[in-house]
């Protein structure tokens, strides 16, 4: 996923879906994204994240990742073939949050509406508070209606390395892992347009127990406590650069890694 409401520079990009059986919380999905932004213009940018939830999102769906700010790289290249603070939010309304994570203001949209937007936004330092054209926000409110939006909100000029964005959420479709892979930066998103994709995407299940059929063990040696229970151990990663396809999200079906079928990334297309 490299969506931006203005013009911006992403690399260094890593996209992570797998599903947990968590102690407490239960079976979920656990999205995890990471780049290196840098904005090319002059007042605040944001990333824009949509996140198929079947219930709504809170701050404590976003994990902290600030004293581990390399695990999913570090995950992906333990099974790739060689070549701040905790979060703390505020309460808008039922439905709508900020919180803070590393160089990100995020705003939670559970309820996806420009009126929504402009409510949160006036929380967000003025620093950070992009100027977002109505028809984004439209456009995320009619191509995925029931999903939950992250508006993750920056403003730096030099490229900086940004902790992980991770949440866990109870899934809307358990058996389909959802990649956010369209892209576009200061422009609505071409959906289908011919797009050469430049990710690395991990994934991986809490259910698969070992290594086998082209999965392998993940490296979570350097990985803090907090976090290790929303991970998997085994999984498989794949270098998306250089793939020219329809811009679109990518889907995979979850079962068969579950079920520790053989590593392949059969991906389906959103909308195909």
């Amino acid at each position: 996923m490299c969506i931006t409401a203005l013009d911006a520079e992403l690399s260094n990009t890593y996209v992570g879906v797998w599903d947990i059986d968590h102690p407490e919380l239960g079976y979920r999905h656990v999205l995890a994204y990471q780049n290196t932004p840098k904005n090319l213009v002059n007042t605040p940018n944001c990333m824009l994240l949509h996140v198929p939830t079947k219930h709504p999102l809170t701050p404590s769906s976003i994990l902290d990742t600030s004293n581990d700010p390399r695990f999913l790289e570090q995950m992906a290249e333990s099974v790739l073939a060689p070549v701040t603070t905790a979060a703390r939010g505020a309460d808008f309304s039922a439905s709508n949050f900020i919180t803070e994570m590393g160089i990100y203001h995020i705003a939670i949209l559970n309820d996806v509406s420009f009126d929504a937007w402009l409510e949160v936004k006036r929380t967000i330092p003025k620093h950070k508070q992009p100027t977002i054209k109505e028809e984004f926000i439209r456009f995320y409110a009619e191509q995925f209606p029931s999903y939950a939006l992250l508006i993750c909100c920056f403003h730096n000029r030099d490229a900086k390395k940004a902790s992980p964005i991770v949440l866990h959420y109870s899934p809307q479709f358990p058996d389909t892992f959802h990649f956010p892979t369209l892209d576009s930066h200061g422009k609505v998103p071409q959906i289908g347009a011919k797009h050469r994709f430049h990710q690395v995407i991990v994934t991986g299940s809490q259910q698969l127990k070992r290594p086998g059929n082209g999965f392998d063990a993940f490296d979570l040696t350097r990985v803090g406590k907090p976090l290790l229970p929303f991970l998997p151990k085994v999984g498989a990663a794949l270098r998306l650069a250089g793939s020219v396809a329809p811009n679109s999200d990518l889907l995979l079906e979850a079962v068969p890694i579950r079920d520790g079928g053989d590593a392949q990334f059969d991906f389906g297309i959103l909308g195909a």
